[in-house]
């Protein structure tokens, strides 16, 4: 059982990935992933479904987030939601 698959795709908000799997013959199922920081809730689930789906072989997983500079979205009813608490603690700190 040996095999390699790569997957390039892209998300909204500028972002795309690139997702690689690579196995080979093993004695028990033996995954190892490598996620991005911010994907480490995945982890778990990933595991689950390699689990569900394989019953052998070293499994290696990676993923990998690019994001395009100047892509970064920001929503506007967030901002001033955060922005509105913001700007009255600083008239306070401004008043001691």
């Amino acid at each position: 059982m040996t095999g390699y698959a790569q997957v390039k795709s892209q998300a909204g908000d500028g972002i795309s990935f690139t997702l690689s799997l690579k196995s080979v013959n093993h004695r028990f199922l033996d995954p190892q992933l490598r996620l991005p920081v911010e994907m480490d809730e995945l982890e778990m689930k990933i595991r689950r479904v390699l689990k569900e789906r394989l019953a052998r072989g070293h499994v290696e997983v990676t993923l990998n987030l690019e994001r395009r500079p100047g892509q970064l979205g920001l929503d506007g009813g967030r901002y001033r939601s955060l922005r509105k608490p913001g700007a009255r603690s600083g008239r306070i700190l401004d008043a001691q």
